[in-house]
């Protein structure tokens, strides 16, 4: 899940600073509870990509589950570029293209 180079190795204190607080937070809340509490949507896009980097795979459907209830035409290219940055081809094709096809004409004319 995690692995540490020799200088890391001999540190007491390990920084991780590639995500935000607030997904690390919600992270190890969901470690401990099973419980996703994020009300922006960039957020979760932000947890979704930490969980396919630890490889939690639970948490990455939550977060799916919950990007997809949230998923609008104004947001949908951020749910696409998330997806490729994280190698996620079954956000990209079981539902990004899915609801490209459903509002085609309004993801068009952003």
């Amino acid at each position: 899940m995690f692995h540490f180079s020799g200088l890391e190795n001999k540190q007491r204190v390990i920084k991780y600073d590639d995500y935000s607080y607030i997904a690390y937070r919600t992270f190890l809340k969901y470690l401990y509870t099973g419980v996703i509490d994020l009300s922006c949507f960039k957020n979760e896009l932000e947890l979704l990509e930490l969980s396919g980097k630890c490889c939690m795979k639970s948490l990455e459907r939550d977060c799916i589950r919950g990007i997809k209830k949230k998923m609008t035409v104004s947001n949908v290219s951020s749910v696409i570029e998330t997806a490729m940055k994280c190698n996620n081809e079954v956000i990209v094709y079981n539902f990004c293209f899915f609801f490209f096809y459903c509002f085609f004409s309004k993801v068009l004319y952003l």
